[in-house]
């Protein structure tokens, strides 16, 4: 990303405030109809896009050109200035059926190459050449063979289903509904917290919680970074928010450089996942699924939870089987009654979770909390009128990507939708399988990872979700816990080689081997990936079930996680600290074997017992 000095630098400055105040202004009076909300969102977005971020990664310390100001202008005519122009004739016409004009298809032709060329500097190029075979599937399709042939589109019909509509897909659609509103407050709301001292009492409470077990500053990472996630949301930016704390500490303990940036990456990444935020999962699966925002965070928190459980217990053995012991009470530089006394840096977060619970929005739930957090930043001078106006301006910055990704998926949905690839993907899903439930589920999760390494955590999960969910729901599985598979399965991705990106930051912030660190965030990772097979076929673990069925459920799932994670890290206790490198014996793999067969057996005991006709399940409900 570029940055900028004098005029231009303040008129950057002048233009990102009045995005980030449009945003907030219409999250508290009430969003505009939708295709005014959204035009003047991406009327926003697109221009700094190309004025923020090259067209070359090495040109950054360079000024934008006179392409990228042209662009820029561009942008703010075909994605605003016609649209609101056109307004009226727009919201009265009927798609497909009344006719295009002329300059409708010129804007839209030239908004959807805008969309790709911002997409592929600001987000992923990944995601640009995605959609732009997308794209081409829309023309090519009376030439692919069995269940991928389709009619074929028009030049007008791709701009028309694209640019003109408001609906479910395309520019303007729901994602860039999501975007425009909630997404934009809650990335505002964590540019407000990472610039007061949330973050900090975050590690303060980890020290103190955990900075005296073995492996101190490991679990520190493992907990700071679950409660930083809860209100940031995005994965690499927690890992540098909370990463430059931890890294150092556990690489001063005894931990490999890779050790030590894997551990902050994947108790990072699982932030993505951790309510009363979930990144931008939460409110795009509200819109697809028509469940309640509230209702999808009360339903992600017990398996949330137990991500971060099994995480505790893979750094926690990997730690004793390495001797790491933790801190002394004279070595910690914090204690209770500090974090007490700092203890009024949770206001915003009482704040977020008390207007929830009190049945608001999640929009004045997020506007209450910025309030919230810069009345404490100016209470405790951490936050004055120039640090207000510098949280707006990033939280703005933070925005452009996460609306570009949103709005190029819009083009991509409406492909699949336009063109029958979703119910495509089901059938062949359906064939590969042979209706093996757990075979499709592997399936769905190793596209989702696949997708998910180019690709934005958000993106990902909308188009898994858009192609998978319907193949899973004809497997007669839960609708909200196969949006929740998807969802994790696609934040999963990041701790993915080739393309981990917070595996990556980690290890700048290390310095150690990127590629090394990626293997290290799966290997911690793999016990994890246990969870979403669990909760998708017991729906107790997202709260559907009697309070018996899921005490039972969390307490066989924690049981299961300890012995596979056990087995995967290779240490018991009572066993002498060894190098972590050291080759097992054959008796210990055998054992280790048998440990995960035993932990995978009592995890899945509920299903196991309405497979064989038990009672045991059904005298709990």
């Amino acid at each position: 990303m570029r940055s900028f000095s004098g005029k231009l630098g303040k008129i950057v400055f002048i233009f990102c405030v009045a995005a980030a105040a449009f945003h907030l202004y219409t999250g508290y009076a009430g969003a505009m109809t939708p295709r005014f909300q959204r035009c003047i969102h991406l009327g926003f977005m697109l221009p700094l896009a190309f004025l923020l971020y090259p067209a070359r990664k090495g040109d950054a310390d360079k000024p934008p050109s006179l392409f990228d100001y042209a662009m820029s202008i561009t942008s703010i005519i075909v994605f605003c200035l016609y649209i609101i122009y056109n307004k009226q004739r727009f919201d009265w016409r009927w798609q497909f059926v009344d006719p295009m004009q002329m300059m409708d298809i010129v804007c839209g032709g030239l908004a959807i190459i805008l969309l790709l060329e911002a997409t592929r500097r600001a987000v992923a190029p990944a995601m640009a050449l995605l959609a732009t075979i997308a794209l081409g599937y829309l023309v090519v399709g009376p030439y692919m063979p069995g269940v991928f042939a389709h009619k074929g589109f028009s030049l007008s019909q791709i701009v028309e289903m694209n640019y003109m509509g408001v609906d479910l897909e395309g520019i303007f659609g729901t994602l860039t509904a999501i975007s425009s509103t909630f997404v934009a407050v809650f990335v505002i709301f964590g540019s407000f917290v990472g610039r007061t001292s949330i973050g900090d009492f975050f590690n303060d409470f980890a020290m103190a919680l955990t900075g005296r077990t073995a492996g101190g500053p490991a679990k520190v990472a493992v907990v700071s970074s679950g409660l930083f996630g809860m209100v940031s949301g995005i994965g690499a930016s927690n890992v540098y928010t909370t990463g430059t704390f931890t890294i150092p500490l556990m690489k001063k303990m005894g931990f490999k450089p890779e050790f030590a940036g894997a551990v902050e990456a994947c108790a990072s990444t699982g932030g993505q996942y951790m309510p009363p935020i979930m990144g931008t999962g939460a409110f795009i699966m509200a819109e697809l699924t028509g469940i309640s925002y509230f209702s999808i965070c009360k339903a992600a928190f017990i398996s949330a939870m137990l991500f971060y459980f099994a995480l505790w217990i893979m750094v926690h053995f990997r730690s004793l089987k390495m001797g790491i012991r933790g801190y002394k009470k004279e070595e910690l530089n914090t204690d209770w009654e500090e974090v007490l006394r700092k203890s009024w840096n949770l206001i915003p977060i009482v704040v977020l979770v008390g207007f929830f619970a009190l049945g608001y929005s999640p929009l004045l739930a997020g506007i209450g909390s910025i309030a919230a957090t810069a009345i404490l930043g100016s209470l405790t001078r951490q936050l004055n009128l120039k640090g207000i106006l510098l949280a707006l301006e990033e939280g703005t910055k933070n925005t452009v990507l996460v609306a570009l990704a949103c709005a190029c998926a819009g083009v991509i949905i409406s492909v699949i939708t336009h063109t029958g690839l979703g119910l495509a993907f089901t059938s062949l899903i359906l064939q590969v399988a042979k209706n093996s439930l757990f075979l499709s589920l592997g399936i769905v999760m190793l596209s989702c990872i696949i997708l998910g390494m180019g690709l934005p955590t958000g993106a990902a999960y909308v188009m898994a979700a858009t192609l998978a969910v319907p193949a899973m729901q004809k497997l007669g599985l839960d609708l909200l816990a196969c949006h929740l598979f998807v969802f994790y399965s696609a934040i999963f991705s990041e701790l993915t080689p080739p393309v981990a990106i917070c595996a990556y930051v980690g290890a700048q912030i290390a310095k150690a081997d990127p590629t090394k660190t990626g293997i290290q965030a799966f290997k911690l990772g793999i016990g994890a990936l246990l969870l979403p097979y669990i909760f998708v076929t017991n729906t107790s673990l997202i709260l559907k079930g009697s309070i018996p069925q899921i005490a039972l459920s969390i307490l066989l799932s924690m049981i299961g996680l300890l012995l596979v994670s056990w087995a995967l890290i290779g240490y018991y206790p009572g066993k002498e600290p060894q190098a972590a490198h050291e080759k097992p014996s054959l008796f210990e793999l055998i054992q280790r074997a048998a440990a995960i067969a035993v932990g995978v057996f009592i995890a899945f005991l509920p299903q196991i017992s309405i497979f064989l006709h038990w009672n045991i399940w059904e005298k709990l409900a």
